[in-house]
């Protein structure tokens, strides 16, 4: 420091102090060197390295650091704001956390994960390594580290867990109880499948010994395949029963090996097969009952493959080759039957397979005849065959025949008993006219048009024929009247009229003991019924009423009334239509009382009523 005397412009002395700063000097050169042999170090690592000075805030970033972001190294600034600028979100208050402890001196040193912003938007995982310099009162003033980009290792990282993820998932979903065991028999894992028939959680089961956790005893069981696997180094595999785990299993158990083939334990796979195993032998018993099913037939029962060799053959068609049934699969319709017979079964065969339906069809044999059905069996393999039975109806045939013509002389007599009926009806008929001839000829007029009527409306042969019968003999019932009631030229007394509606009751009593193929004696008995039940004698009504009784009902009213009366003279064919017309549907049926007068309209005529007089 230079001294002056008092006015003058010159110093006279000068004062000097000198500090050693010999070791800071050393310490800097030392720090620099050090820093430079770090920047070799990280350049050769592939890092960045970033150094900032705590008390200024002045900080440096290496061009590795920058470029390891995308970008060069004027294009980022070097400042502690900048870094925090470049954080992820997720990661900016755990990573200004972390710097803040070294800031304060809490931390000396750290290594930190986390994202910093690329330049092309995305964030690169960054590996922070960092030591703070203290000064001489232990106070930190300066940091530096380095960057190392660990994304692929972060991926990686990511991609193992999601594969360790899957795979446990998988673990667990697979159906099958799986378990691995060391060598000394202890279960190092389990899926959730054997957990659960365990009875445990899957933790729980790791550690304890197979032959406890899984068989209820203190050591493996004779059949332990796992035991096997241990003395032979091979894959075992065993059907086990097993009430612990709830059923039959299938087990395959494989060795566990590392990667310089050191045997390390037991992969165990146990499968469920109990309900395969029941099915199996419903299947068995099924087969036992379906062999006793076919092999208590007569018929012939067979499948053939579609080459129409045979596959399956019963007793009875065993008999019939003549070889045991064992001797016949195999064999096709050639190689047993004489070439026509055997033609004729091919060309059946054929026809069920083509068609994909069932074939019936008689196939001669010899002197027999056989009727086979025959149709499509789908085989294992996506393949067809056939399959059917053949029964022989030889003796059938025969009886048949025998039966056919049986039938036809039985008909030929009905036939002739028909006409005999007929011609009794008539007869029956004829005696009513020989007490009252006007009660003939109504029967045969009445006749006339109900069958007319019928005919309009469509009725079939078998009621048109009943109707016809009972047509003929209505009034039979008028054979128990008094000739004098029925011939009366004045009007009836109340109890005459009584007697008189006492026909109807009478014809059915008297029709009911001769057999007819029709109900003629109901049909007599209900012509006076009418739809209201008005009618007698029984007063019934509706559809209680036979649609050949309601026929007759029609054409017995308009018979009486358009026709001469020995008590008043015909009243003509209007007023008797006018009658049905105005009690259609009330007292007579309507579609009756309309075929009437579609009938009566076309032309039809009632025969004159003096004819034969």
């Amino acid at each position: 420091m230079p001294q002056f005397r008092p006015g003058a412009q010159t110093p006279y002395q000068a004062y000097a102090t000198f500090d050693d700063i010999t070791a800071r000097k050393l310490a800097e050169d030392r720090l620099r060197e050090s820093e430079e042999r770090y920047e070799l170090a990280a350049a050769g690592a592939n890092d960045g390295i970033w150094d900032w000075d705590m008390v200024t805030g002045a900080a440096h970033m290496s061009p590795r650091y920058k470029e390891m972001l995308g970008y060069a190294d004027d294009e980022l600034d070097n400042t502690h704001e900048m870094w925090e600028s470049l954080l992820h979100p997720d990661d900016r208050e755990t990573a200004i956390a972390t710097i803040h402890t070294l800031q304060t001196g809490e931390i000396s040193e750290f290594e930190l994960e986390y994202r910093l912003r690329h330049k092309d938007g995305g964030y690169r995982w960054i590996l922070d390594r960092g030591k703070a310099v203290r000064d001489e009162q232990g106070r930190p003033h300066r940091a530096a580290g380095s960057h190392t980009d660990i994304t692929e290792h972060k991926h990686s990282q990511a991609a193992l867990v999601r594969a360790a993820e899957e795979w446990r998932r998988t673990f667990d979903a697979v159906p099958d109880l799986i378990a691995l065991l060391d060598l000394e028999h202890g279960i190092t894992r389990v899926n959730r499948a054997m957990a659960e028939r365990l009875g445990l959680a899957p933790e729980d089961a790791v550690g304890l010994r197979c032959c406890e956790a899984v068989h209820g005893l203190r050591e493996a069981p004779p059949f332990c395949p796992h035991q096997r696997l241990l003395a032979t180094g091979e894959p075992q595999r065993e059907e086990v029963e097993e009430p612990n785990l709830g059923g039959r299993f299938d087990v395959t158990v494989t060795p566990l090996r590392d990667a310089d083939g050191t045997l390390l334990g037991s992969v165990h796979v146990a499968r469920d097969i109990t309900e395969a195993k029941q099915a199996e032998e419903a299947l068995r018993t099924s087969e036992t009952r379906y062999a006793a099913f076919i092999d208590a037939t007569d018929d012939l029962v067979f499948i053939k493959d579609e080459q129409l060799r045979y596959l399956v053959v019963n007793q009875a068609n065993a008999d019939f080759f003549g070889r045991p049934a064992t001797d016949i699969v195999g064999l096709t319709d050639g190689d047993l039957m004489p070439p026509d017979a055997a033609a004729g079964c091919r060309r059946s065969d054929l026809a069920a397979l083509e068609r994909d339906e069932t074939v019936i069809d008689e196939e001669p044999v010899g002197d027999r005849i056989y009727e086979v059905r025959k149709f499509p069996v789908a085989l294992d393999g996506g393949r067809v065959g056939v399959g059917g039975y053949a029964r022989d109806i030889t003796e059938p045939r025969a009886a048949q025949a025998a039966l056919t013509q049986a039938f036809a002389d039985i008909a030929a007599g009905a036939e002739r008993l028909q006409t005999t009926l007929h011609d009794t009806v008539k007869a029956m008929g004829e005696i009513v006219g020989l007490r009252d001839p006007y009660t003939a000829r109504h029967e045969k007029s009445v006749t006339r048009l109900a069958m007319a009527i019928a005919e309009d409306l469509g009725l079939d042969e078998q009621t048109r024929e009943g109707l016809m019968l009972a047509g003929e003999v209505h009034d039979i019932g008028k054979i128990c009247v008094p000739a004098e009631i029925l011939s009366k030229p004045a009007a009836l007394t109340g109890m005459e009229y009584r007697l008189v509606q006492q026909h109807a009751q009478t014809g059915r009593e008297i029709l009911s003991g001769i057999t007819f193929q029709q109900p003629v004696a109901e049909i007599v008995g209900q012509h006076h019924e009418r739809l209201d039940g008005s009618g007698y004698p029984d007063g019934v009504s509706g559809d209680q009423i036979r649609i050949e009784a309601r026929i007759l009902a029609v054409a017995d009213v308009i018979e009486a009334m358009a026709s001469h009366r020995p008590y008043r003279p015909a009243l003509g064919m209007e007023a008797a239509l006018a009658e049905v017309r105005a009690g259609a549907g009330t007292v007579y049926d309507a579609d009756v009382a309309a075929a009437c007068e579609r009938v009566i309209a076309a032309g039809f005529a009632l025969e004159d009523p003096d004819k034969g007089r």
